[in-house]
Formats: structure tokens, C-alpha cells, sequence
């Protein structure tokens, strides 16, 4: 335990030290560290031993619930159980950092769900949507002195849920599902109170397509898109739940700046997910680096998602039965030779894998398989939605009109430091050629919100 127990305690005082590094007014103290350890060790030992003491008193006494006999089944054995509680004094020495640094730093965890830190590039999209809502609560209070909070509040918000199906369906959807695009998401022709807009259980999985394009690293760049020092470009296992990278090294810019001219990674069959995230995901958090790719398969399986052709079958597409039929509609005869000899039939295919495999369509980011998955669940959600921004009711025609030039460059212009973006964001760009002046992006015309004093 003692071994593990300074494995905790150096990893800390790394974070600690990277902190050190980049800033003179670092708030905490090798002090603070120690003593955060000591109070954690304390707090957890406390916790264990009196759970355990009181699992076995309720065991003897033959009061146990069947809850009491699963935990005492299922209490990590030997060196598990050393892992786990190595864990448990980790994150609650966090915890206890974490609340020393509030008053200094304030809560970075601002959406209300831990996720938001999980990634910096997580962190950098909701940065720049929170600050465009209260960019828009400002300019709404100017053009109606009389609203109050809540009223600014709701439209805002309301404003932004446009902002964000707009961009996603008009600029980001055709790119991942190419030339089907429009055979999945037809125009829009009206709510249909018929149709349900609930997320499927499938598209849980479908929609982790995007972790095959996760990059091994993240860059920090300076006002001239050059590195911004011998540290500019992380890897990206030391980046997850790092938020603190955000206030000790130079805000949300210079990680904006690296997202807008480095490519995401590559999807290819031979290295579906890089080794960051298959091998060192979460290793800051946990004892050991997990395994995403491994994560979902495991969480279609717990889902009861049905195999690979049954889906193929939902979509309208062949069922590759033999390794020749497979090798085609992967055209990869190898690794149809692969998947056969491990799941014996492509009915047992994972799902995740399975559609992940198959060639891009024309024009996109996937396969036939998740293009009809992903594409059948967007137009749903769409249709079904009654405060879909175009439907008629929700917004007046001028505030489409208005709302119908919002853009994702826009909104890095109005909400950063940057003078100058790329007309297509979500393309590779090169800078300075493919970047222009915020100047060129057309504003939100508010007006049409303004409302006369009632």
C-alpha cells in the first residue's frame, strides 16, 4: 500500500510542478500538498474501515440486506483492492486541492456535469457558448431596458439552441455524412407531433464515431499560429480533467488557435482510435490508463445493442455472411478474415467496430452503416422537436432571417481574442492564407428582438 500510496503522491506533485512552471503566482504550496495527501489517506481509511466493519457486523448478525451480501461479493481482493483504494486517495486529495483553489481560481466545472473538464477541447466549446450567451444577455438588455433576468435568461438561451442546431445541421451534419446527407435529412417540412425526437439507444454508440478522430495531441499557439514553447503540444493522456491548463497557461486562445489548424486525426481500419485513448485514457484520474475502444464495445454489450447485421438489416443494407461478402463490403479482404475469425460470423460483430470498419461513403466521415444510424436519428430529432427553431411559432420571420447567417467563425470572433478565423472551420486551414478578419463575418442582427415597453 505505502508503494502505491507515493506513486499517488508523486503524481501530484507533478501536477503541482507543471503548475509551478508556467506561472509565478501559483496558489498552492508543497505544504498545501502534503497535508491535502495526509487528510485524504485519513478520510478514506476512516470511510473503508467503517464500511467494511459494518458489512461484517450485519453478515454476522444475519441482518444483511441483499445489497450487503453483493458489496462483500463484489470488495476488490488483494491487488485491486490496493488500486482501488490508491484511487480513492487520489481523487479525494483532489477534491480537498480543489477547494483550496475555488476562493483563489473559481470553479472551472461550470455546466453543472464533470464532463465539461474532461477534455480541454471540451472545455474550450463550452467556454465559448457560455460566453456567447452572456454576450447576448448584454446586448438583449440594451435593446429591452425592461426585461427582467429570467426573461433575458430564456431568450438567450434561446437564442443559442438555434445557434447551435444551425451550425450542426447546416455546416457540420454534410460533412460527416456526405453525399447520403439529404437522403437522411431531406428539408425540413414542419414539426410532426408523430415522430419521436428521443435518442435512441443505438445512437449512444453510432454517434462515438467522432472518437476515431480524436488527435494524440493538443497545441497551444501563440497570435502568430507558432508553438507557444517547449511544452506547446501536450499529449493528449495529460490533458483529460486538466482544466487548470486553461487559468496557468493562457486561457482558451491558444488551444482555439491549435484546434483551427490542426487536422483531426485520421480514421483508418488499421488504426481505428490512437493509442492515447486506447491506452492512457483518463491516466491522470485513474490508477491505470483505460482502453476506450474496449469501453465501447463493452457499452454496446450492456446496452443489449444487436450485432452488426441486424443493423445492416434496420438500414436497408446487405448481410455480408461469408469472408468474401464481408471483404467487400469492407474492401479489406484481410481484415474481413480477422473479424470472421474472432466473432465467427458477422452477425456477432460489435456494432461499434463493425461500423467503424467500413469504408467512408462518398463525400463523409463514415460508413453506410452509421451514415443511416446517425442520420435517421438528427432528422428525428429535427422533426419531432417543437421548438425547432424554424418551426413557425418559434422564433418571428425576421428573427430567422436574422438567425439564419449565424456562424461558428462568428461566434469565435465574438467571443475570443482572435482577429482573424478560417471562412470554413471545420476544414483543414493553413494560416495566414485560409484566415480572414472578424470583420467579414456578418453579426446577429438583434433588432428584430427588440419589444416595446408594455
Amino acid at each position: 500500500m505505502e508503494v502505491f500510496w507515493v506513486l499517488v503522491t508523486l503524481n501530484l506533485l507533478q501536477l503541482l510542478a507543471t503548475a509551478s512552471s508556467v506561472t509565478t503566482d501559483n496558489p498552492l504550496t508543497y505544504e498545501d500538498l502534503m497535508t491535502s495527501v495526509e487528510k485524504a489517506k485519513e478520510i478514506v481509511d476512516i470511510a473503508y474501515e467503517s464500511n467494511q466493519q459494518r458489512t461484517n457486523n450485519a453478515l454476522e448478525n444475519g441482518s444483511a440486506t441483499p445489497f450487503d451480501l453483493m458489496k462483500f461479493l463484489k470488495e476488490p481482493r488483494g491487488g485491486t483492492r490496493v488500486a482501488t483504494r490508491a484511487a480513492d486517495y487520489t481523487e479525494t486529495t483532489l477534491k480537498i486541492l480543489k477547494e483550496k483553489l475555488l476562493p483563489i481560481l473559481g470553479d472551472m466545472n461550470v455546466t453543472g456535469d464533470m464532463r465539461t473538464n474532461e477534455h480541454l477541447g471540451i472545455i474550450v466549446f463550452h467556454t465559448i457558448f457560455l460566453r456567447e450567451h452572456n454576450r447576448l444577455v448584454l446586448e438583449l438588455k440594451k435593446l429591452n431596458p425592461h426585461w427582467d433576468g429570467e426573461i433575458l435568461y430564456q431568450e438567450a438561451r434561446k437564442i443559442v439552441g438555434a445557434m447551435i442546431q444551425i451550425i450542426n445541421y447546416r455546416d457540420y451534419l454534410p460533412l460527416v455524412l456526405g453525399n447520403e446527407a439529404e437522403q437522411y435529412i431531406p428539408p425540413y417540412t414542419g414539426y410532426n407531433e408523430s415522430v419521436d425526437p428521443t435518442v435512441a439507444n443505438i445512437f449512444s454508440l453510432a454517434f462515438r464515431f467522432g472518437h476515431g478522430s480524436i488527435p494524440p495531441f493538443i497545441s497551444r499557439l501563440d497570435e502568430e499560429f507558432q508553438p507557444t514553447g517547449p511544452n506547446s503540444t501536450i499529449p493528449l493522456h495529460r490533458t483529460f480533467f486538466a482544466s487548470w491548463r486553461i487559468i496557468l497557461e493562457g486561457g482558451i486562445d491558444p488551444l482555439l488557435r491549435g484546434l483551427l489548424i490542426n487536422p483531426s486525426k485520421q480514421l483508418k481500419q488499421d488504426e481505428i482510435l490512437n493509442e492515447e485513448v486506447r491506452e492512457r485514457l483518463f491516466q491522470q484520474t485513474e490508477v491505470i490508463g483505460l482502453d476506450l475502444a474496449a469501453i465501447n464495445l463493452q457499452r454496446g454489450r450492456d446496452h443489449g445493442i444487436p450485432g452488426y447485421n441486424a443493423w445492416r438489416r434496420f438500414c436497408g443494407l446487405s448481410e455480408p455472411e461469408t469472408v468474401e461478402e464481408l471483404g467487400d463490403v469492407l474492401e479489406n479482404m484481410d481484415l474481413a478474415e480477422k473479424f470472421l475469425a474472432l466473432y465467427g460470423t458477422a452477425d456477432n460483430i460489435d456494432l461499434w467496430i463493425g461500423a467503424m470498419a467500413e469504408p467512408f461513403v462518398p463525400g463523409g466521415r463514415v460508413g453506410p452503416l452509421l451514415s443511416c444510424l446517425i442520420g435517421r436519428q438528427f432528422q428525428q430529432t429535427r422533426d419531432g422537436d417543437r421548438f425547432w427553431w424554424e418551426n413557425p411559432g418559434v422564433f418571428t420571420d425576421e428573427q430567422k432571417e436574422s438567425l439564419s447567417v449565424v456562424s461558428l467563425p462568428r461566434l469565435f470572433c465574438d467571443n475570443t481574442h482572435l482577429p482573424t478565423v478560417p471562412v470554413d472551420v471545420f476544414q483543414v486551414n493553413n494560416y495566414p492564407e485560409d484566415f480572414i478578419n472578424c470583420t467579414e463575418f456578418i453579426k446577429l442582427d438583434l433588432t428584430p428582438w427588440k419589444v416595446q415597453n408594455e
